[in-house]
């Protein structure tokens, strides 16, 4: 039997279809970048955002985004945010942020971290009830006070701040750990009746009486400075308590 030879044009043009056949398929494979909401303005947060829907892949919507992390931003604010309706946990380092607006936008945030940036008004802080950890450092803040209604902290971090007074940590019953350092607070008497402190961090500080750590029926880790370890009260020798100093 002669077997029949299609012409040169016809072979050409199925070549064609099955090549564009298997580029098809080959893309079909694959999962493209969700696109980012026109909501999100400025640019900086836009390019981080990109970054962290180009490290997650299984991301098919900024909505669905639990975590963002961005160094040396010019952004002024969270107001950009909003869109992102899932975000757990947001860290913003070496940023021109002068306020915490748009936190309340953030239903889900469970941690904070902002860290060297220009914040100067915190008053938003109180609005992220969500909150269970926020870190603060090196940042313009002087008072605790926008913290006094985050009663779901379980863990608070703050140094080089201008902060004088734990008065507002008195309400924060579920604080589980609390570091300062760097901070001219000198009181610890509000910790007294933060029965779930199981760690405290303290360094650099103006403090010079631990007793009111005494009661912490669950304290079992602290850290301090070397020369307030000459002066740890009988109370504080307990076996189930570990003392660091530096």
């Amino acid at each position: 039997m002669t077997a029949k030879i299609r012409p040169a044009h016809v072979r050409l043009g199925l070549a064609a279809v099955a090549l564009t056949a298997l580029v098809s398929g080959c893309a079909g494979q694959g999962t493209a970048t969700p696109s980012i909401p026109a909501e999100v303005v400025d640019r900086d947060w836009r390019d981080c955002i990109q970054e962290a829907l180009l490290d997650h892949p299984e991301v098919t919507d900024v909505q669905q985004l639990t975590s963002l992390t961005c160094h040396s931003m010019t952004v002024y604010s969270f107001d950009d945010l909003s869109v992102l309706s899932g975000l757990e946990s947001l860290t913003v380092n070496q940023s021109a942020l002068t306020t915490l607006a748009g936190l309340q936008a953030l239903p889900n945030l469970t941690t904070l971290n902002v860290a060297e940036s220009h914040v100067v008004v915190f008053d938003d802080l109180a609005k992220a009830t969500t909150l269970e950890s926020l870190q603060l450092d090196d940042v313009n803040l002087t008072t605790l006070s926008p913290i006094y209604s985050l009663t779901n902290l379980t863990h608070l971090t703050f140094w080089k701040t201008g902060v004088t007074s734990l008065t507002p940590l008195r309400n924060l019953t579920s604080l589980e750990q609390l570091s300062f350092f760097s901070t001219p607070v000198a009181d610890l008497s509000p910790l007294a009746g933060l029965a779930n402190l199981t760690k405290v961090i303290l360094s650099d500080t103006a403090v010079t009486d631990l007793t009111p750590l005494i009661g912490l029926p669950k304290l079992t880790d602290l850290s301090i400075n070397s020369d307030l370890a000459s002066t740890l009260p009988p109370e504080l020798l307990r076996d189930d308590l570990l003392i660091r100093s530096d």
